[in-house]
């Protein structure tokens, strides 16, 4: 009578407890690789966001416009630019599916609790109609934004030559530079953004070579 092999109880114990450790770590590697591929598609979304809305800025603030408003006393020209908020006039590009002269506001809204830093426009001509609603375009650049900071580069009332300033308000030219600084909740940054409108005045550079005007260390100072 042959004797029938088989396995003993203890090699599967053994077995099933490899098995199982076996299943464990290739779970836990499986885990770790989803964390992996979600972080850094996270981050790849992150990134574009910051360059579609870096982009948008610097395109509507290079295409800004000189408008003089009828519907006010002021003898400047419509732009509103102050340390947390900039409003200007822009000829948007029609292949963009908008067309025409606007009006561009690039603000930090902290009412709905996201805190975005927003680009809303209005048309010129709605601007200028007296049944005009009041009811302008949005568009969220970024989200749990901390703080914006603009500066603007030029000459303002008798100065001789052009320093940064934290406002332009009621001038009659175009600043020669914008600057813009955006500082997120979670500590980054976006890259400072210098953007210069195509119709403002020529830049005069203090030192032959250089390529931009350094802003000091205290641009208050200069108001």
């Amino acid at each position: 009578m042959k004797r029938q092999h088989g396995f003993t109880l203890a090699e599967m114990i053994v077995a099933l407890a490899v098995s199982s450790l076996l299943v464990t770590l290739t779970y836990g590697a499986l885990r770790i690789g989803i964390r992996s591929w979600d972080a850094s598609q996270e981050t790849v979304t992150q990134i574009e966001t910051l360059r579609v809305g870096w982009q948008a800025v610097h395109s509507a603030i290079s295409e800004a416009v000189v408008r003089f408003d009828p519907t006010t006393q002021s003898e400047g020209i419509f732009f509103d630019g102050r340390p947390d908020r900039l409003k200007f006039t822009a000829n948007m590009p029609s292949h963009l599916g908008l067309g025409g002269v606007y009006i561009i506001e690039l603000l930090l809204d902290t009412q709905n609790g996201d805190d975005a830093f927003l680009l809303r426009r209005t048309l010129w001509v709605e601007h200028l109609q007296e049944t005009r609603e009041n009811n302008p375009q949005q568009a969220p650049l970024a989200e749990g934004v901390k703080q914006i900071r603009f500066r603007y580069f030029g000459t303002l009332n008798e100065e001789e030559t052009p320093s940064w300033h934290t406002q332009w308000t009621g001038q009659s030219t175009l600043p020669n530079l914008l600057r813009l600084d955006v500082e997120l909740k979670d500590g980054t940054h976006w890259p400072t953004l210098i953007a210069r409108p195509r119709i403002s005045p020529l830049i005069e550079l203090p030192d032959e070579g250089s390529a931009l005007p350094l802003e000091t260390a205290n641009p208050e100072a200069r108001l």
